[in-house]
């Protein structure tokens, strides 16, 4: 049975006057420099708050609400001129969540975002000036899987791949780019340093141009095997060591659920309490991300 998600604020919002929301940060003539601040303010100009704010009741002044969320978007509203916004309620102060428990888009997920875009009917130029970007911007991420066959790019949506990385990988040809990007995902290693040390290593006949830089010829044929050798071996290391902590993992939740168990005993929490007060302590400190994790899923 699937359960539901606690979300951190209150599904219902409401429209805030801009006068009751006080800030928790003070937004520098630097940041409204920024291309950050930039693409803001040109989306909000032509499209509006896509994002809401988030805010929290402040207890000692009624009718007035703490800034958690979006301090950008406020800034960029006073300056057009709004007077007030809609925003949705945290059920807590804290800003952790909001800042912390972000998933940024990956190279190749604006890739896929920019191609909706295009294909509802909107133009490449109207992208651009709402993103206050360079046209030519939108057209190379329109283009950025051009050259990489379907079977990768699934493997590769939803992993932090770069343009220098996807450069290199379009250069093979579709078995080697599957190995290639499979490899990588295995190693967790997106970096562009093993990128050009697997097309190095990479036979002449799975590359799309044969010929590779001159530079690869500086390496002997013993010296390609044994770079080849040393990835696989990484590789496998990488594994045995994710299947070993999957282990550990699952033996530290059940020794947890153990300990939890014995410390709801009030015996047991009485006796630990007079003769072993310190390791109580360790032991309830220990137990805090276990008790943290089951309370999130409960």
């Amino acid at each position: 049975m699937v359960k539901d998600i606690e979300t951190g604020f209150l599904m219902k919002g409401a429209i805030v006057p801009l006068t009751h929301i006080v800030p928790k940060k003070t937004i520098t003539p630097k940041i409204r420099a920024s291309q950050k601040y930039r693409q803001i303010v040109a989306t909000i100009r032509y499209a509006g708050l896509v994002e809401s704010v988030v805010v929290f009741p402040m207890p000692d002044r009624p009718g007035y609400y703490l800034l958690i969320d979006g301090h950008l978007r406020i800034d960029v509203l006073l300056a057009l001129g709004a007077t007030q916004t809609y925003c949705l309620f945290a059920k807590d102060d804290e800003s952790f969540t909001y800042n912390h428990k972000v998933d940024r888009p990956t190279a190749i997920q604006e890739h896929f975002m920019i191609l909706n875009i295009i294909k509802s009917g909107m133009p490449e130029k109207e992208i651009a000036q709402a993103l206050d970007v360079n046209v030519e911007n939108i057209r190379m991420k329109r283009d950025l899987m051009n050259g990489i066959c379907p079977e990768a790019v699934a493997l590769m949506a939803e992993h932090p791949f770069n343009l220098k990385v996807i450069r290199i990988i379009r250069r093979m040809k579709p078995t080697q780019q599957i190995a290639t990007v499979t490899h990588m995902t295995a190693l967790f290693n997106f970096t562009e340093k093993l990128a050009n040390h697997l097309y190095i290593t990479t036979p002449a006949d799975l590359l799309v141009d044969s010929k590779k830089p001159s530079y690869v010829g500086d390496f002997s044929r013993e010296s390609l095997a044994k770079m080849r050798e040393g990835i696989e071996t990484s590789r496998i290391q990488q594994e045995d060591i994710r299947e070993k902590l999957g282990t550990v993992s699952i033996n530290l939740n059940r020794a947890s659920s153990h300990y939890e168990k014995w410390l709801a005993n009030p015996r047991i929490q009485r006796h630990l309490q007079k003769y072993h007060s310190q390791a109580l302590g360790e032991l309830t400190h220990a137990l805090a991300p276990y008790r943290m994790a089951k309370k999130k899923s409960a």
